[in-house]
């Protein structure tokens, strides 16, 4: 399982993880009774940045795994006997996309604030941020789609139009076998990529023409829309499984271990107590 395609859908998954709690968080703090509230002071001002900022990373890290996968999945199936860059690079590639989410979030920083009312402190962007964020939602939503559309269609291309070469029937079934495991990745990857599409591309859109001014987005729109995206992080794992024998059989092995320990563990506790009633 510690191959570079499951390295990046760990990180992915980090990002996931991040994402739902902080949106979570951020969707109790505007629904609750009593408003979108936040409080005033420098601890105000940094934590609301830092809160804001967290919303935005994960989702422009998601983006260019998807990139960075298929670009794996390309070199794959391209050049399968050259590891890819990614491959070659793999801590890098991981450290970069993490520090460009950053460093592309951080008109977050700037342009976040507390903004104060007659009685109540909230925590939201300045009008400044609009302009510089649908540049940076072209560069980090459009531009890393079309890149992986492009990609993986030249995958497909190659995958589903080759012929196994090779002579005698033990070679033809082993690089029979290989195209197969090939095809199956890139299909869970091309589910995983369109489920995120399903996920995230009406938000973006709506998002893009509500601020633009195009549209109003009601409060039950916004709730769905929010519950939208946040399903993508859980529906992800049932993609995997579906997909992937390896992922079912470490998932088995897991829990499996998981109860046996805990098995263990009550009855050693139980068979301590005894000795204990034993002595007294």
């Amino acid at each position: 399982m510690k191959n570079t395609t499951n390295y990046l859908i760990l990180n992915q998954a980090c990002a996931d993880i991040v994402f739902t709690f902080a949106e979570l968080t951020s969707f109790i703090v505007r629904t609750n009774s009593l408003g979108s509230q936040w409080f005033g002071g420098l601890l105000g001002l940094v934590t609301c940045k830092l809160f804001l900022e967290i919303l935005v990373i994960p989702p422009v890290f998601s983006n260019w795994i998807l990139v960075a996968i298929a670009v794996e999945r390309f070199c794959a199936v391209t050049r399968p006997l050259i590891s890819s860059p990614v491959s070659q690079h793999l801590k890098k590639t991981i450290l970069v996309l993490w520090v460009w989410a950053i460093v592309s979030s951080t008109n977050v920083l700037v342009k976040g604030e507390v903004v104060k009312t007659k009685h109540y402190y909230y925590c939201d962007f300045s009008s400044e941020w609009i302009n510089s964020h649908l540049i940076l939602a072209a560069v980090n939503i459009a531009l890393p789609l079309f890149v992986v559309a492009a990609l993986y269609t030249i995958v497909c291309h190659k995958l589903w139009s080759r012929e196994v070469p090779g002579e005698g029937p033990n070679q033809n079934e082993g690089q029979a076998e290989a195209i197969n495991t090939a095809r199956k990745v890139t299909r869970m990857m091309i589910t995983i990529v369109v489920l995120y599409v399903m996920c995230w591309f009406p938000f973006d859109v709506l998002f893009a023409l509500n601020v633009g001014g195009f549209v109003e987005i009601s409060p039950n729109l916004h709730i769905f829309l929010i519950w939208l995206t946040i399903s993508y992080s859980g529906i992800n794992p049932y993609i995997y499984l579906t997909f992937s024998q390896k992922f079912r059989n470490h998932f088995r092995h897991i829990f499996r271990n998981f109860f046996r320990r805990i098995k263990i563990h009550n009855f050693l506790h139980y068979r301590s107590q005894s000795v204990d009633l034993e002595q007294l």
